[in-house]
């Protein structure tokens, strides 16, 4: 895995198929921990019903054909937390995160995207991030709302949307 980021608690890597057997079993097991039902609650049918290692693996491989799939640890004892998914699209990425129940309400997913938007400026690649959000998930439209995400007029879908331009500077 590369490193992309880090925070002052946070790490963040790029997960790829370039990793060990043993580095592949151990993300697994991870993957099983992080995905339970509250946590996968509000998120598509794919991310349900991940209760074996054989499925978290099936999971792992199509999220690595579908998005870049980010690796999220705490610093120091290097224990994976949560998953942040990246699919783009001409210069948008759209984003989607999610944390270990254990690690909600304590800032983890705002210092996250904080690191991720510091990020997405210095790497230049992304002139928008777009965020998905269910409509029952309202910590989350309430997290990227007050990180300057702006709502998206939508249908009658049960996703709302919220965007972020990227703006980008020059001289540092």
């Amino acid at each position: 895995m590369t490193r992309l980021f880090e925070t002052s608690r946070l790490s963040v890597d790029e997960a790829s198929t370039n990793i060990s057997e043993s580095d592949r079993a151990l993300l697994y097991a991870d993957i099983l921990k992080i995905l339970t039902p509250s946590v996968v609650a509000n998120l598509p049918d794919y991310f349900h019903e991940i209760t074996s290692i054989e499925k978290a693996a099936i999971w792992f491989e199509r999220m690595l054909c579908e998005s870049r799939l980010l690796v999220v640890k705490l610093s120091g004892p290097d224990q994976v937390i949560g998953l942040v998914f990246v699919y783009s699209e001409n210069r948008d990425a759209h984003i989607g995160y999610l944390l270990g129940e254990r690690f909600w309400g304590v800032g983890y997913a705002k210092e996250l995207l904080l690191g991720f938007i510091e990020w997405s400026k210095e790497e230049g690649r992304y002139s928008r991030l777009i965020g998905g959000v269910d409509k029952e998930n309202i910590p989350s439209a309430k997290l990227l709302k007050g990180l300057g995400f702006i709502r998206q007029p939508s249908s009658d879908s049960s996703t709302t949307f919220y965007t972020y331009e990227i703006r980008w500077s020059f001289c540092k």
